[in-house]
């Protein structure tokens, strides 16, 4: 066998390529596709649970985890929106 063995990034970008097109990859492609600002995103990762998982120095996520997340998201904070209402 001649050659090298395959570096890690170069692993990485074929694994990447993959995995279809509904993965993320990276801050600005998860905060171009919510609308939020990454400082923002963070936030939500570290105190609700965004689904976002780190591999080495990058951050991936899936279009369809993050749509479901914000929608059951959306969804909490008006049920909390309206028991706030209804308090007197």
């Amino acid at each position: 066998m001649s050659g090298r063995a395959p570096t890690v990034s170069a692993l990485i970008n074929v694994l990447t390529s993959d995995m279809g097109p509904g993965l993320l990859k990276g801050w600005r492609e998860i905060e171009a596709y919510c609308g939020k600002s990454a400082c923002q995103l963070r936030r939500y990762w570290h105190r609700e649970q965004l689904p976002i998982a780190r591999w080495g120095r990058n951050v991936y996520s899936d279009r369809d985890a993050i749509t479901t997340w914000l929608l059951t998201r959306e969804k909490y904070r008006k049920q909390r929106k309206q028991a706030m209402a209804v308090k007197p």
